[in-house]
């Protein structure tokens, strides 16, 4: 339906705001405001709750391919330590992992297990 069309847009410019925010990829936050490890673990609340509801709601869109195979793929490539990555982004790349993993434990869809 186009309703979910809509809502599936949202959620997929959420999601990967939230990507780039968790990568540090933000020049718009005052680092004397707030510290990097609070816009870190926002920006995976945030992923979560928009990769969930794409889940939920549009199982078998592209984005939702795309977002899973550019953070588990990532992953899986960047546990060769050390790398050129900071802590920071190993830490925020583990936990924007974990998070696909919990959202897609509750998908009832097989579109995405494929």
């Amino acid at each position: 339906p186009r309703k979910y069309s809509t809502v599936g847009s949202i959620l997929e410019k959420g999601a990967n705001r939230a990507i780039e925010v968790a990568f540090g990829k933000n020049e718009d936050f005052d680092e004397h405001l707030t510290s990097a490890d609070n816009i870190v673990e926002g920006a995976i609340d945030i992923f979560l709750a928009c990769f969930m509801g794409l889940c939920q709601k549009m199982p078998s869109s592209p984005a939702l391919k795309s977002m899973t195979g550019q953070i588990l793929g990532g992953t899986i490539e960047s546990s060769d330590w050390p790398t050129g990555n900071s802590s920071h982004q190993v830490h925020a790349r583990h936990k924007l992992a974990l998070a696909v993993c919990e959202s897609l434990k509750t998908t009832s869809s097989q579109d995405l297990l494929v």
